[in-house]
């Protein structure tokens, strides 16, 4: 009884934060239990499935022992058992007495911080031999990423800590061939001969599994040749060449039309500088949090980028360790080949607890997540600082995203000399081409000191263009803008969320936005909004009642979420009144100063012609952090390439870094790393 009643106070002390202690009576078998699925039906990404799993023991438990049913860091919601009707809800069957309850996640001890509660089960009875459980997850939501090896753990808790119960691993089937990714040279000369890979993915972007279709090659918009159907979703095609300079793209799809892709820009010219090399440098496979086992990871990145490394395998190159500890302890850091330090924004590393090197490695996006502040911290720290991104996150609510490194490679030198010159720059999503120099020095440099600093270079984008702005020690000292506040009528919306780290502290949590716009006097005739309708936490659509309503539903995280209304006038004023319901910052991780918060109500009323002159720009207090609204007017024909000049030679220091920012029309990013003019490296 009194191992019950150990179980019940666990619960009843919930609120207040007390941890648990687990019984002390329970043995320690290798393998006190084994667990297999009844049933994996539809298991496809961004379906919801019924499963169940039996639990089988070979080993007498005591009662009171609690079964910990847990989910991976991957799996972004919230596994329950208080609501059958709401998804993800858990439930068991069995001839024992059991108790099923949500608790939060610190009331047992060991267990990782990927989620805010968790689902017990507490073995009343205890278990003989001869028990079964039965767990049941019913209206399971399944990843939009169709992983190989998604595994949902449950653990028995024992004084010696956390037991994990042999087996649950899922596979998630992507859904059918929807797009084709093209992936060629960015940067190419005149009459260069060059291969293209293709891949043919579902809308989400999963590799397909069956045979891939007839494939029909457009080079700008000429036909080029038939790809036959193929039996592996990608495909190598040599042996292209590009007579005539200029800009680019390759377009594929199939005969019925069902299936189609574009490339991003080709710039073809002739003696070209330098090449690009698209990068990550911070993949996970199962062995280290992820979902997909190696072979699975090296064949979807080995189709779209040009180097790549998973963390911990030994035949990656370059090889990656990832070292995971508190902030007390110095912070996450991942190290490549041993010499490269890579500072990561979750869990803030401590720079001055790493070796001396020339410069260190600061990840600045990292899955639907920006951490721009971090990589700005360091640097004003003295250190020369490389921007890097990944479409990894160890933030649950941004697990997956399209961030990635670009190294600029100068003639007759290889991608690995680029990596060790730290000559990178980053994107958010897509492979823009960004060639940029600072005195004449490519990014990631630090050049001889020169009171005048010319900053200038060409941006090529498969989107428009918001605006290049030059950064100076951190701060904005210039910017050139290509979208028109002419009366378009094309309205941006744009919400922003800062996630900036206290001092000692981890990053504030994603927030949620729902709300929605109604327009009087005038209609909604369309809405683009690229980053919403191919995510699980985005969605906008007109209101099925009311035309002159969108409703929308967003998420961010130290970065933006736009989208775009056409809008046309009944021949009188145009109001729009914003509505934003309050809402919740995730509860993915918990910072000590600052937990998270309910974000609050905001109605904003605007006069679209007022927007002719200027936009509205609000900020909202959300307990300590200035969330953003803006609406502005904005041009229906945004350029997707631009050339940029900027000239400084105000207050100029030794040691200034310089570093570009690109913002596109619909939250793109591309960030330069920075330019050092004068002062030291250090080094041992």
């Amino acid at each position: 009884m009194a191992l019950r009643y150990l179980v019940v106070f666990i619960i009843w002390t919930v609120g207040f934060g007390v941890s648990a202690q687990i019984s002390p009576d329970f043995p320690e078998p290798s393998n006190p239990a084994s667990t297999h699925w009844l049933s994996t039906e539809n298991t496809v990404v961004t379906h919801r499935a019924d499963l169940q799993r039996v639990i089988e023991f070979s080993n007498e438990l005591p009662p009171g022992t609690v079964l910990v049913v847990d989910q991976p860091a991957i799996y972004p919601w919230q596994l329950q058992s208080l609501d059958s009707m709401d998804d993800n809800f858990i439930s068991v069957v069995t001839d024992e007495n059991v108790v099923v309850r949500t608790v939060k996640r610190e009331v047992i001890p060991g267990l990782p911080s990927v989620s805010r509660f968790v689902v017990i089960i507490e073995l009343v009875s205890g278990a003989t031999l001869k028990s079964r459980l039965q767990v049941n997850y019913k209206n399971l939501r399944m990843p939009s990423i169709a992983y190989d090896n998604f595994q949902l753990p449950i653990f028995i808790a024992s004084t010696e800590g956390l037991k994990k119960i042999d087996g649950g691993v899922l596979k998630i089937a992507p859904k059918r061939a929807a797009k084709v990714s093209i992936t060629a040279p960015s940067l190419l000369n005149v009459g260069e001969r060059f291969d293209v890979r293709l891949l043919v993915t579902d809308a989400y972007g999963n590799p397909v599994e069956h045979v891939t279709p007839a494939l029909e090659i457009m080079i700008d918009g000429i036909f080029n040749r038939r790809v036959a159907p193929n039996d592996t979703s990608w495909v190598l095609l040599e042996d292209f060449v590009f007579d005539k300079p200029g800009l680019h793209r390759i377009a594929v799809r199939s005969a019925g039309g069902g299936v189609t892709g574009l490339s991003d820009v080709l710039y073809v010219k002739k003696d070209v500088a330098n090449r690009i090399a698209w990068t990550d440098f911070h993949l996970h496979d199962q062995h280290s949090d992820g979902g997909f086992t190696s072979p699975a990871l090296e064949a979807r990145f080995g189709a779209t980028h040009d180097a790549f490394s998973i963390i911990g395998r030994e035949s990656s190159v370059p090889r990656s360790n990832e070292v995971r500890r508190s902030i007390e302890q110095g912070g996450d850091l991942i190290t490549l080949e041993d010499n490269i330090q890579m500072a990561i924004a979750h869990t803030p590393t401590d720079v001055r607890r790493l070796q001396a090197s020339p410069f260190f490695a600061v990840e600045i996006a990292a899955g639907h997540s920006q951490y721009e502040w971090f990589g700005k911290n360091i640097a004003n720290m003295g250190h020369r600082t490389i921007f890097f991104g990944t479409q990894s996150s160890h933030y649950s609510a941004s697990v997956s995203g399209n961030a990635k490194t670009a190294l600029l490679i100068p003639t007759g030198k290889d991608w690995r000399d680029s990596l060790e010159a730290g000559n990178t720059y980053v994107v958010s999503e897509g492979k823009p081409i960004l060639i940029s120099s600072v005195n004449n020095a490519l990014p990631g440099s630090r050049v001889a000191f020169s009171p005048s600093r010319e900053i200038s270079g060409e941006v090529y984008a498969s989107y428009a263009i918001d605006k290049i702005e030059l950064f100076k020690n951190g701060v904005v000292i210039d910017s050139k803008s290509f979208v028109s506040s002419s009366n378009t009528g094309r309205i941006q919306v744009k919400l922003t969320s800062p996630n900036d780290a206290m001092p000692w502290d981890i990053p504030r949590n994603g927030r949620e936005w729902i709300g929605y716009l109604k327009l009087s006097g005038g209609t909604v005739n369309g809405i683009v909004a690229d980053g919403y309708n191919k995510s699980n936490f985005r969605r906008i659509a007109v209101n099925p009642g009311d035309s002159r309503r969108v409703d929308f539903i967003t998420w961010t995280h130290g970065g933006s979420s736009s989208f775009l209304l056409d809008v046309e006038s009944d021949d009188e004023e145009i109001f729009i009144d914003a509505y934003i319901k309050e809402g919740f910052e995730d509860m993915s991780q918990i910072p000590k100063y600052r937990a998270p918060s309910v974000t609050r109500a905001v109605r904003l009323s605007v006069n679209v012609d007022a927007l002719i002159s200027d936009a509205v720009f609000r900020a909202y207090d959300s307990n300590g952090y200035n969330d953003q609204i803006e609406i502005s007017l904005v041009s229906a024909e945004a350029p997707r390439m631009a050339k940029f000049r900027f000239i400084d030679t105000s207050n100029t220091r030794a040691g200034d870094y310089y570093y570009i920012r690109v913002q596109g029309l619909q939250d793109q990013m591309i960030w330069s790393s920075p330019v050092y003019i004068g002062g030291f490296d250090v080094t041992d």
